[in-house]
């Protein structure tokens, strides 16, 4: 699959979601310029943008890489893949950690865990 054809989908997506390339960038976690230059073809298309576009905005995967199927995945089937996809992106962010970094961001999540920050915080937890 190439490249062009998959930062082609992914603007897709952000104008079905009507959101300018800001919003989009800010919500998936990346700098607008970055994105800027992923939808223009100058930077590729990462597995770790995918997983957030997914994760983020309910988006089909396979769709997202290969143009099959719908854009979008039906309710029940995102909230069961989302875990999957959840976990999927945190090991790409974690896998690219130093591991004093790990050890930090392991840290913090425990302590928020211990804290009981996502049962009280559930709008909180993935954004």
């Amino acid at each position: 699959m190439k490249n062009n054809e998959i930062k082609d989908r992914v603007t897709l997506v952000r104008k079905a979601l009507k959101l300018s390339g800001r919003k989009f960038a800010i919500q998936l976690g990346y700098n607008p310029a970055t994105l800027s230059t992923i939808e223009n073809g100058l930077s590729a298309v990462t597995d770790r943008l995918i997983a957030s576009i997914c994760a983020k905005f309910n988006v089909n995967e396979d769709w997202l890489r290969t143009g099959k199927g719908d854009m979008f995945l039906p309710r029940e089937t995102a909230q069961a893949d989302e875990a999957d996809v959840v976990t999927d992106f945190l090991q790409s962010v974690i896998d690219d950690l130093s591991e004093k970094n790990r050890a930090i961001v392991l840290r913090v999540i425990r302590n928020l865990k211990r804290q009981n920050f996502f049962e009280e915080n559930p709008e909180q937890g993935f954004d």
